[in-house]
């Protein structure tokens, strides 16, 4: 993040040129988003007027480079918090669906709590862009009825819309409950190998003693996702130690240190959790005492 810093600090460009480098970098395939990140890590008065004053533009575009910028201005700070989320939550109300979209992200980037009516009035609109930009615009909201819209999107015909809602259920609230452990079930059944994966992590956080047998289920199918990985370290049960270290006798892990270090990461936890693991910190240094006395 310094490093980022210290870049974007140095870039001599004006935040005008940044909105057009921005432009060009949403309608190329490689877009990296620096431009909006500069515009973004600035985030004084003139980015916030530059992204208010395209929003009012009768270009689509314009109105959908506006939302962008007034998403995350000030990084952690918000700058111009109140002034954009109106903005954006106005923006709810264009008659493009593509602003409309990019309204809802924006609003899920500044997670206030005035917008969740409006978002949930689009929760079943029929252009799955916009269901899309909902899912993503309620996730991190721990209302009530945001967590319904989203079980109810976790049900989309979207696999993109399904997708999202589901992690927003499985990671992104710490709500624990029947409706949303029922959502995160019916996740296990699902076609798409991610959102079966997202759900085995929202049980696994919540300790669902489903989890197991859906874990030993997925790894004797030689079909190991990363997220499986994952929702073993969560659920940190000592049971899954042989099975974890049997996939880590027989799995190849050339090229891909990643996923090696989670395997033993959630072998580790396991192992914590039956306390079989010693720490040295537990006992101290200086003391001739033996420890397994």
């Amino acid at each position: 993040m310094q490093d980022t810093t210290r870049k974007y600090a140095a870039d001599p460009r004006s935040s005008e040129e940044l909105v057009a480098a921005h432009r060009q970098e949403m309608n190329s395939e490689d877009d990296t988003r620096e431009a909006i990140g500069l515009l973004h890590f600035r985030g004084g008065w003139k980015e916030f007027e530059l992204g208010r004053q395209l929003t009012e533009s009768e270009d689509p575009e314009d109105r959908v480079i506006g939302a962008d910028i007034l998403a995350q201005l000030g990084w952690e700070k918000r700058s111009f918090h109140e002034e954009s989320v109106q903005i954006l939550i106005d923006l709810l109300s264009d008659p493009d669906h593509k602003v409309i979209h990019y309204a809802a992200i924006s609003l899920g980037h500044r997670n206030d709590v005035r917008a969740i009516p409006r978002l949930l009035e689009l929760a079943q609109h029929e252009d799955p862009m916009i269901r899309f930009g909902v899912t993503f615009g309620l996730s991190c909201h721990d209302d009530e009825q945001a967590i319904a819209a989203l079980i109810q999107l976790s049900r989309d015909d979207d696999d993109d819309v399904r997708n999202w809602a589901m992690f927003a259920l499985a990671d992104q609230t710490d709500i624990d409950g029947p409706e949303i452990r029922e959502a995160l079930a019916a996740g296990l059944q699902d076609p798409e190998t991610e959102i079966r994966g997202e759900a085995l992590v929202g049980l696994a956080r919540r300790k669902d003693a489903r989890v197991f047998t859906e874990l030993v289920k997925e790894w004797a199918l030689h079909d190991v996702s990363i997220l499986s990985i994952e929702a073993a370290e969560e659920l940190a049960d000592p049971d899954l130690v042989p099975h974890l270290m049997n996939l880590q006798e027989s799995l190849d892990f050339s090229g891909d240190q990643y996923f090696e270090d989670r395997i033993q990461d959630a072998i580790e936890a396991c192992e914590q959790q039956a306390g079989l693991v010693f720490n040295p910190s537990d006992y101290d240094q200086d003391s001739d005492q033996d420890p397994d006395k």
